[in-house]
């Protein structure tokens, strides 16, 4: 997780993908929330627009774990240029 869109808010229209994989919406929104952004995830489909949410939601948490772990700073410890 990033902090490059710390503090801004962000209108992601077509969130959601109709079809398999991941749309250029679904992509913007999660790319902007990993980045520190919050995102306003909007879809004709609002199913599609939940999922979107959910995997954010979920990749949020994950982060929270292994940083509450220690796992982020070792990592980033190992793996410097």
């Amino acid at each position: 997780m990033g902090d490059r869109l710390k503090d801004k808010v962000a209108l992601v229209s077509g969130a959601g993908s109709s079809g398999p994989g991941w749309g250029n919406g679904k992509a913007t929104a999660v790319l902007f929330a990993r980045e520190g952004a919050k995102v306003l995830a909007a879809d004709i489909n609002r199913d599609a627009a939940l999922e979107t949410k959910r995997m954010i939601m979920l990749a949020q948490a994950i982060h929270r774990f292994f940083d509450e772990q220690g796992f982020l700073g070792q990592y980033a410890d190992h793996h410097r240029l």
